[in-house]
């Protein structure tokens, strides 16, 4: 098994799930050391409907949530 597919294992063993999943993509893992991963948006996420319409960002809480599900 490849790095790579070793770490899309890890992530789908995740019990987050769409839409809660904010990581996209694991790229990096050292267990207990340090961890890379990605979260991808598209911009048409239901969050930034109404989160300072006109110029939208991403709430804070939803990248600490993302930390944590990278944690």
């Amino acid at each position: 098994m490849s790095s790579s597919d070793h770490l899309e294992q890890l992530l789908r063993a995740r019990p987050h799930a769409y839409p809660f999943r904010f990581i996209s993509q694991l790229t990096h893992l050292e267990p207990m050391v340090n961890a890379k991963g990605l979260w991808e948006i598209s911009g048409s996420e239901d969050f930034f409907t109404g989160h300072f319409p006109g110029e939208p960002i991403v709430p804070g809480v939803l990248i600490g949530e993302a930390l944590a599900q990278l944690c």
